[in-house]
């Protein structure tokens, strides 16, 4: 790492601009400052060579950079079609990873996690009532979410070893679940999802507005989402006491 200096990362950024969106620029670039910065900070070299390489700035309404939520109506089609694709035996599919994408999708609509905390879960860390994320995005990404109702079947499905099929895969393990949700919008639904920005991280603002809609507030949508506000009104307890939680879950419906 010590041979990596500022002069080949800017090379890297000016090769990539032009070519690719500036949000895949960024995308690229932020495992290559988390690595550098963790370096620098453990004494394993002695310069940062990131701080001297300006990424281009993403010009666009921040509206326009998010992920768009599905309507309620199209929660609906879309789970129906996801039972209509994944629950019989599908050309190119595994049983094991037909089965494995259907419930990632099913868990996804129902509690507000992110496709890699889905796929990571073990199976102490899932029971009747609960289900545990650690090791996530960020320390508040360590959290309990209630399980919904319509998932209850997760448990022993997990226990079962359901996940064990994406633990062959070396590198990107969400890749699998995220190209047959994509086909499955925009080729297999009668009534394709054309728009781009609708796409599978779309479940977990689907999860926020359904909590919105049953009229959760702010505080436990940021609790059972693992997200914490910045400053001096960040949430220094441990926020809402879980049957409070479970019950906004329970009410929490993105279909309607």
């Amino acid at each position: 790492m010590a041979h990596v200096l500022t002069e080949d990362l800017k090379k890297l950024r000016d090769d990539l601009i032009g070519t690719v969106q500036v949000s895949s620029i960024h995308a690229v670039f932020t495992p290559i400052k988390g690595i550098f910065a963790f370096a620098f900070d453990e004494d394993i070299i002695s310069e940062n060579p990131m701080i001297g390489v300006r990424l281009p700035k993403d010009k666009r309404p921040i509206e326009e950079r998010k992920w768009k939520p599905f309507a309620p109506a199209e929660v609906t089609r879309i789970l129906q079609a996801a039972d209509r694709q994944w629950g019989a035996p599908a050309k190119g599919l595994s049983d094991a990873r037909r089965e494995a994408i259907h419930m990632v999708v099913r868990v996804l609509s129902f509690s507000g996690m992110r496709p890699i905390e889905v796929i990571r879960l073990k199976p102490d860390d899932v029971t009747k009532a609960w289900i545990r994320i650690t090791g996530s995005k960020t320390e508040s990404s360590t959290r309990i979410v209630p399980l919904h109702p319509e998932i209850a079947d997760f448990p022993e499905w997990v226990a079962s070893g359901g996940l064990e099929t994406f633990q062959s895969i070396k590198t990107d393990k969400v890749g699998s679940v995220r190209h047959n949700f994509g086909r499955l919008l925009r080729e297999k639904m009668q009534e394709p999802i054309e728009d781009p920005q609708k796409a599978l991280y779309s479940l977990r603002s689907t999860f926020v507005n359904a909590m919105r809609r049953a009229g959760a507030d702010i505080q436990v949508q940021r609790a059972i989402l693992g997200h914490k506000e910045a400053g001096a009104i960040r949430h220094y307890d441990d926020g809402p006491e879980f049957e409070v939680k479970r019950n906004w879950v329970d009410a929490t419906d993105p279909r309607k």
